[in-house]
């Protein structure tokens, strides 16, 4: 029998221009980015639910998407 091995975690590195333009950048900057991606993230999450479950009413869909954009904490912690 063969024996498959975990696999390990995937850990990206940004390359020398990223790390320049980061490294030049305030820390309000960088969180601002930040800011502004998840909210990006959340919009995309919540549209593509919507788009799955047009039946389902809007406090039905933002818990789908906190549990989602949570990766489950929120469904475990709030039920």
């Amino acid at each position: 029998m063969t024996m498959i091995s975990p696999r390990r975690p995937l850990f990206e590195k940004p390359d020398a221009d990223m790390v320049r333009v980061l490294a030049g950048t305030s820390e309000v900057a960088r969180l601002q980015a930040a800011c502004r991606m998840w909210i990006a993230a959340r919009a995309i999450v919540r549209a593509s639910v919507a788009a799955d479950h047009a039946d389902w009413p809007a406090d039905q869909i933002d818990r789908e998407v906190a549990n989602r954009m949570s990766h489950g904490i929120i469904r475990r912690v709030c039920s």
